[in-house]
């Protein structure tokens, strides 16, 4: 029952200004709330801890060598 639809080559603005409009908590504070479930996740599934004050940093298909992925680092 979820649409999902791609986003490449940036973010997707309508996305962003419907998360900040949908509610009263400000969007760093909802960023970390979404994180903190998603360091829990990765916590049950793996066993590993993450601290929330790390920055987190995923691809969604694969990490290949054109996306310069070493410039990150």
């Amino acid at each position: 029952g979820i649409s999902i639809q791609s986003v490449t080559n940036g973010i997707h603005i309508p996305t962003w200004d419907m998360v900040s409009q949908q509610s009263d908590i400000p969007l760093v504070q909802a960023h970390m709330m979404h994180k903190t479930q998603l360091l829990a996740m990765i916590k049950e599934k793996t066993g590993v801890e993450w601290s929330p004050d790390v920055l987190l940093l995923g691809w969604g298909r694969r990490f290949v060598q054109y996306k310069r992925p070493l410039a990150l680092f």
